[in-house]
């Protein structure tokens, strides 16, 4: 049974409490409204999403408070939480690969998190399409990294791209001591004792999502799947033109868009585990509720960077798919 309190009238309670409040020094009257007034403030900023106040995953990142652990897996699938953008890391034995980093102001963010993981050389960086969210950050990672590879969207197939972060990314490109390959369907490169297949370099259109690379990830018995911000048009194509069969893990196309995500393209590869990588109350509404329902009908577990963080996906010795978040 419950034990009962001792009875309290309500007056003389709040009327003890607020003479107690009256002793208290200036100083600690000062820190205690102080206080109130920044939960408040912070309260405000998230629930409204007013970005005056820097939000309260920006504060964790600056107190060094969110750790990235490195794990004892040789097969591994980091979705790296970058907001409104898209991220990957690739990694078979020492080997790496990146697509993509995100906006610009996050290609610190994704160095940083790669120097954690002890990786000093990625092998391959893939660029799926020339959209800011998704290579804005890459920049700085060209820039500080030892680079093997740089495998750029097959940009003839769109009007050419001119905004001035493009112009800056392909320049750093070009200053760089490494080979720069035009994606092509169907080329396979080796990463560790897994491969990289390039499914689709895109199609022909005025949208540039439709120039996302299309790449599928295979080793240890593990499959993922990413097609960047590709379009409703584009995945018909990929299926079209590709022998794309169930994969473990997909990577929501276009944040999780109702543009994308087709129920002709999810019926067939039947992943098992779907990651959305977007922002938190992010201003085109991603992901979806038409595309969220699909990934639920087809019994798919769904991830979400903005709920969980950065995810990761493993191999153990046992060839078992096991599953970390940042974030509970």
């Amino acid at each position: 049974m419950a034990k009962k309190g001792k009875p309290v009238n309500s007056v003389e309670y709040i009327n003890e409490k607020i003479n107690k409040f009256k002793k208290l020094s200036k100083l600690k009257k000062f820190i205690i409204i102080a206080i109130a007034i920044l939960f408040s403030a912070f309260f405000i900023n998230e629930a409204f999403n007013l970005g005056i106040l820097p939000s309260l995953k920006e504060i964790e990142r600056a107190v060094g408070l969110e750790t990235v652990e490195q794990l004892p897996y040789d097969t591994q699938v980091h979705i790296i939480d970058v907001g409104q953008g898209d991220c990957i890391l690739l990694q078979q034995g020492n080997t790496y690969a990146l697509i993509d980093a995100g906006e610009r102001s996050q290609g610190e963010v994704v160095l940083e998190y790669l120097e954690r993981q002890g990786i000093s050389r990625l092998e391959y960086v893939i660029i799926s399409h020339m959209h800011t969210d998704h290579m804005g950050g890459m920049q700085i990672i060209i820039e500080n990294m030892e680079i093997g590879t740089v495998i750029l969207p097959d940009m003839t197939l769109v009007p050419t791209p001119t905004a001035t972060s493009v112009i800056s990314l392909l320049k750093a490109i070009q200053k760089k001591e490494c080979q720069v390959l035009a994606a092509t369907a169907g080329e396979v490169y080796q990463i560790g004792n897994g491969k990289i297949t390039i499914v689709t370099a895109g199609i022909k259109s005025d949208n540039q999502n439709n120039n996302s690379v299309g790449i599928l990830f295979e080793a240890n018995g593990l499959s993922f799947l990413t097609t960047g911000d590709g379009e409703k048009e584009y995945e018909e194509n990929l299926l079209q033109n590709s022998n794309l069969q169930q994969v473990d893990i997909f990577n929501a196309g276009h944040h999780g868009s109702y543009t994308s995500n087709t129920p002709e393209l999810l019926y067939v590869i039947m992943p098992k585990f779907v990651v959305v990588s977007c922002g938190d109350n992010n201003d085109y509404g991603h992901p979806h509720r038409e595309p969220m329902q699909l990934f639920y009908e087809i019994g798919a577990t769904v991830l979400r960077t903005d709920q969980k963080g950065n995810i990761i996906f493993v191999v153990d010795e046992n060839n078992i798919i096991l599953l970390f978040t940042e974030r509970q």
